[in-house]
């Protein structure tokens, strides 16, 4: 091979000492800056889309063509049936009209209703199936890994090596999550025979999978060990001494944000959710980083999707009394649109320190999707830190801790939140963001 291999990359990235976000945070120079901001909603006209008119109201799926996967969406759904098309669910960001529906037409009711997310992307799957094409496989794999249908990425990758052993496109998407273990076909001892063959194939493309999943599990294994607190530590790690997070996550310990640490250009980011526990954990987080920092902007981001208004509304309706210092977006479809919006207020605004605020279990793959963005658009520099906001699920914040609540992060989709979707899913959400994930961002590869 022509690059060291996942195993020394990974030895390289994550020997030695690292330093706690506390220690780093504690050698920051800097002073706090003046100024009021009035509420308002972060500037969209930076976005590339293609806002084609949509006329449809409606997209029906395939008569006849069904999905088969372990996800309860598949056998609830009936082929043939016809799904709402909607502006609310157009407009988000990303807009996944891109590349798929942009080059060809027979995939635009596919990429409408992924759009929507209707029944965790199964018609969307649906239509695709029912264009026959390489190309609709290649759709399939990316819509069924924004919903964690591993049984369906790993037949599409099947369908695509049959006809070509060497797309680069299905390679890379095999190697990525089959190192993770969540692809029912592939063995994680295979992946670095399967790198070695994307190297003589595009050897750029290689490097990019090889360097992710090192960069992703140094990040998981050690800066995710020690994340900094808000106002309560034990919020903070609530959940993380259970059987299975004990044991995966040693010796993880929140810490404090050091007192000296006093920059003049900060933000404070909350990342938006569907769930009033979340919402609440992640405010009061919010609240604690605000006070401290009291000329630092607080960005609130997140759309409608399961809300009857936008994420980052509900957060701004939290936090009254912080109104005039808060930037809420509202169109951010999931992670990675939340990380578009704040990466370009962060280059207009000039600034260079961000605190991260999410559920615990969150943080790592919150934190990858933001930085593969600023990556993408030359941000790199911008340093990022996690603030944990805790694991309140299926549990009322602050006081209730339950065992639906701690099964939810150790067994549930059969091993455990951590493993099953949020380690696999960080994997997608930095190559999202660096811009590597549909067949077209492989093309010049």
């Amino acid at each position: 091979m022509k690059f060291a291999t996942l195993s020394l990359l990974y030895l390289v990235a994550t020997a030695g000492f690292i330093a706690s976000q506390e220690e780093i945070l504690s050698s920051v120079p800097g002073a706090l800056r003046n100024g009021n901001r009035e509420a308002k909603t972060i500037d969209k006209k930076w976005v590339k889309l293609i806002k084609p008119p949509v006329l449809q109201t409606e997209v029906c799926t395939p008569p006849g063509v069904s999905i088969e996967c372990r996800h309860s969406a598949c056998k609830e759904f009936v082929a043939g049936s016809c799904f709402e098309i909607t502006e609310l669910f157009q407009s988000l960001i990303p807009d996944m009209r891109e590349c798929y529906a942009e080059n060809y037409p027979e995939l635009v009711d596919a990429a409408l209703l992924w759009n929507e997310r209707s029944m965790s992307g199964i018609p969307a799957i649906a239509a695709a199936e029912g264009v026959g094409t390489i190309e609709g496989k290649h759709m399939q794999i990316d819509i069924a890994l924004m919903f964690d249908h591993w049984d369906i990425v790993d037949k599409a990758i099947g369908d695509i090596l049959a006809t070509n052993p060497d797309d680069v496109h299905a390679l890379f998407v095999k190697a990525m999550y089959g190192f993770e273990g969540v692809l029912p076909n592939v063995d994680p001892p295979e992946v670095l025979g399967i790198i070695a063959h994307l190297d003589i194939v595009s050897p750029n493309a290689a490097k990019l999978v090889d360097r992710t999943l090192a960069e992703v599990k140094r990040v998981w294994f050690k800066e995710f060990l020690h994340p900094l607190y808000g106002p309560d530590k034990y919020i903070c790690e609530i959940g993380m001494d259970g059987d299975v997070t004990g044991m995966l996550f040693n010796n993880f310990e929140c810490k404090a944000i050091a007192e000296e640490f006093h920059p003049s250009k900060i933000a404070i980011l909350v990342f938006g959710a569907n769930n009033e526990n979340i919402i609440n954990a992640r405010v009061a987080v919010a609240k604690n980083l605000a006070d401290r920092f009291p000329h630092a902007v607080i960005l609130a981001t997140g759309g409608a999707l399961d809300t009857d208004r936008a994420e980052g509304d509900l957060i701004l309706e939290a936090m009254p009394e912080y109104a005039d210092r808060i930037i809420v977006d509202r169109q951010a479809r999931d992670t990675i649109g939340n990380s578009l919006a704040i990466a370009e207020y962060l280059k207009q605004n000039d600034i260079d320190i961000l605190l991260s605020v999410s559920s615990t279990f969150h943080l790592t793959r919150a934190t990858m999707a933001l930085r593969g963005v600023l990556q993408r658009k030359g941000l790199q520099d911008t340093k990022s830190y996690m603030v944990g906001a805790g694991n309140h699920v299926q549990a009322l914040f602050p006081d209730e801790w339950n065992q639906d609540n701690q099964d939810w992060l150790e067994i549930s989709n059969g091993g455990g939140r951590f493993c099953t979707n949020e380690i696999p899913m960080t994997n997608r959400d930095f190559a999202r963001g660096a811009g590597y994930f549909t067949m077209c961002d492989f093309e010049t590869l």
